[in-house]
């Protein structure tokens, strides 16, 4: 009902910003009719694309969508001016979380889970901000089955995947993270950060400089930072020195 409500106020106004930015939040948020929230939500942004609650809206169906790198650009913009909002920080916090961006992602996420205020998505910061805080170079069984748990509940949780693979590497199970790399990349084939891992895994763990340089690639052309897609790799060198 209130979708039809906000449907008949375009009407008469069909570039009421409002009534577009309220429906593709409802499409999104309570209908999992992503891909059509997004055509709303892009009108909004064609109409005003410096508006901040437009840039949220935007940013984060495109997170749903995974294109993280498109969804950071938005939500940091929104963030600058929405920053007091937890929401906002929850959303920008998993956008830096999915591009494995860590400490900025600590900071966005902590905010939001700190709030005294409700949001839709508050557990989930939570959770996000237990996978930050797990070390991968100091592996145990412990650690590994709290990953797979938490991974097995949220597939599509691209950072989970890596911190999980990592974990493997540091267990001297290079095949094993190997295997999770691959889920992760049929998830989310343009993922620097996982393609990063998998040039890492190949490089050190699996000794296979070519197929390391392949994915090296890869991962510097996905980069929304070129220059940080080897700091961000989750590997001890792309190659071999």
């Amino acid at each position: 009902r209130a979708l039809q409500s906000y449907e008949s106020l375009l009407k008469p106004n069909p570039n009421s910003m409002v009534a577009l930015n309220n429906i593709a939040y409802l499409l999104s948020e309570r209908l999992g009719q992503v891909d059509r929230a997004l055509e709303f939500a892009r009108r909004v942004r064609n109409l005003a694309p410096l508006d901040p609650y437009a840039g949220d809206t935007f940013g984060w169906i495109m997170w749903k969508k995974g294109q993280y790198v498109e969804a950071l650009a938005a939500l940091q913009q929104s963030a600058e001016r929405l920053g007091d909002q937890p929401e906002v920080q929850y959303h920008l916090g998993m956008a830096q979380y999915m591009i494995g961006d860590t400490e900025s992602a600590t900071v966005s996420l902590t905010k939001a889970a700190q709030s005294t205020n409700d949001f839709l998505g508050k557990d989930i910061a939570s959770d996000a901000l237990a996978i930050l805080k797990i070390d991968p170079d100091k592996t145990s069984p412990d650690a590994i089955a709290a990953v797979e748990r938490h991974v097995s509940r949220n597939p599509n949780d691209i950072f989970a995947q890596v911190q999980l693979a990592r974990l493997h590497q540091a267990n001297q199970n290079p095949n094993k993270a190997l295997e999770v790399y691959e889920r992760a990349l049929a998830k989310n084939p343009k993922s620097a950060l996982v393609l990063a891992g998998v040039a890492g895994l190949y490089s050190h763990d699996l000794k296979q400089p070519a197929r390391a340089m392949e994915y090296a690639r890869q991962a510097w052309t996905a980069s929304p930072t070129p220059a940080t897609a080897a700091k961000r790799a989750p590997c001890r060198s792309v190659l071999p020195s």
